[in-house]
């Protein structure tokens, strides 16, 4: 065993405490963190974080940059709305399954190689996607669309799995400030996307934002090569499936796992509804987005914040439970429910998007350093080998993310759109999930301490 990592399972982690005390065991990690230290000083840390939240804002870009004019171009292509719903679900759909695959082939792979391996996709199928409207037929067009698009999704489940691993490694003290600037840089980019995507398809035709984006991935992945390891290859042993479905059955961890998927279904929920519930309110399409905006400018301001907060302050869950509840009060106003009397009003929808961004920045935040604590805390995964509890938390909390997404337009597109009650009575239900979820947060937080006292 001599050389070997620490090993990851419940049934070797005695056998690992067994041979530390033996002295047959290196402690790596503190050889790594010392390591660290003297190859990374400050100024390189500050320029690697630079690149990968710039790169962050390009992969949100990338996914919106089409919403502006694609739905047009292919229904003037005579493609169905199902298809081209299909099309846009394509990328959280493959980014859902290929996320805890990638979380547990990480420290095989190396962040690096997984970084690079998403740019390189994610870029790749941007281009091939800005060469599309060529084609002529209509189901070579929906076919190639989904398969680009599709690619596209495996790009982001690899770089934005290891891309989280990655930020976090470097600043390891900080978890929940390295993930609320991730956060901050990523929905910047999806509220720049919209607006480069719809310039440039004007003055410069359907091509150029996508090889406009697409070129810049690559070009990062060139960069990605030249960055320093901050784990070795093979630095820990990677997670069979099974065992991470098992860590996945732990309560806290499926705990987090729901709220995740949540927080990220009352955001997928108001892609495809928004628009029809602001109805009533006659506005143009630019102030439909103005009235939307509410909702990412509060989202990415707070991201920061609660980050910073989170870290001085260690209370994770509270903070997680916090937001779940904010969300869950923010939606029986955003319809309104129906059992509060209420009539529709912009400013009262403004103002429950406005805490929605709020409640979700608090809840996603204090998510991800809540997941690291439980698996050390159940040393399913040892203290020593922090690399693959980050690649574990990353992998199933991307998971969670894209699995959210995919529900919240599920039923925003199929049930919110059918009529505004429909949108009321359903914007009242998946608020009160939350609040429930919160409780059963709470409660399972309480009876944690009483087993501890």
């Amino acid at each position: 065993m001599k050389g070997e990592t620490v090993i990851l399972s419940e049934l070797n982690c005695q056998q690992y405490k067994n041979s530390k005390e033996e002295g047959r065991i290196a402690d790596h990690d503190d050889d790594m963190d010392s390591e660290d230290e003297k190859e990374l000083s400050r100024l390189k840390k500050a320029i690697l974080l630079i690149i990968l939240y710039f790169t962050n804002i390009a992969i949100g870009m990338a996914y919106v940059i089409l919403t502006p004019f694609f739905s047009v171009l292919a229904k003037n292509k005579g493609v169905h709305p199902y298809e081209i719903s299909i099309i846009f679900a394509m990328y959280p759909f493959t980014k859902f399954f290929l996320s805890i695959i990638v979380g547990i082939l990480l420290p095989r792979i190396g962040i690096k190689t997984a970084i690079w391996i998403g740019l390189v996709l994610d870029g790749g199928s941007l281009i091939i996607f800005g060469m599309l409207d060529q084609i002529i037929d209509r189901n070579i067009f929906v076919i190639f669309c989904i398969i680009t698009r599709a690619l596209q999704g495996v790009g982001a489940a690899f770089y934005l799995t290891a891309g989280v691993v990655f930020i976090i490694s470097i600043q390891k003290n900080a978890i929940a400030s390295s993930v609320g600037l991730s956060e901050f840089s990523l929905s910047l980019g999806m509220i720049l996307g919209p607006i480069i995507g719809g310039v440039l398809y004007q003055y410069r035709g359907f091509k150029a934002p996508f090889l406009a984006i697409g070129i810049l991935l690559i070009i990062i992945s060139f960069a990605v090569i030249k960055f320093p390891s901050i784990y070795p290859l093979g630095f820990g042993q990677a997670q069979s499936f099974r065992t991470t479905m098992e860590i996945l059955t732990i309560p806290r961890v499926m705990v987090l796992y729901i709220a995740m998927t949540l927080i990220n279904t009352y955001i997928g929920y108001l892609e495809p509804s928004i628009a029809f519930h602001l109805k009533p309110f006659h506005l143009s399409e630019s102030e439909i987005g103005a009235v939307f905006g509410a909702f990412p400018l509060t989202y990415m301001m707070f991201t920061i914040i609660v980050g910073y907060v989170t870290d001085k302050m260690g209370k994770y869950r509270w903070i997680n439970i916090c937001g779940m509840i904010i969300c869950g009060i923010a939606y029986q106003f955003l319809g309104p429910a129906p059992y509060l009397k209420m009539h529709q009003s912009l400013v009262m929808t403004v103002t429950s998007l406005a805490f929605l961004g709020l409640g979700a920045a608090s809840s996603l935040v204090a998510t991800y350093p809540d997941m690291v604590e439980v698996l050390v805390a159940r040393e399913y995964v040892s203290t020593d080998d922090k690399f693959v509890i980050y690649s574990i938390s990353s992998g199933l909390l991307t998971c969670a993310f894209s699995l959210g997404q995919i529900i919240g337009m599920a039923v925003g597109g199929s049930i919110a759109l059918r009529s505004s009650a429909n949108f009321n009575l359903s914007s009242c239900i998946i608020g009160f999930l939350g609040i429930a979820h919160a409780i059963v947060m709470i409660l399972l937080t309480l009876s944690e301490k009483f087993r501890t006292v």
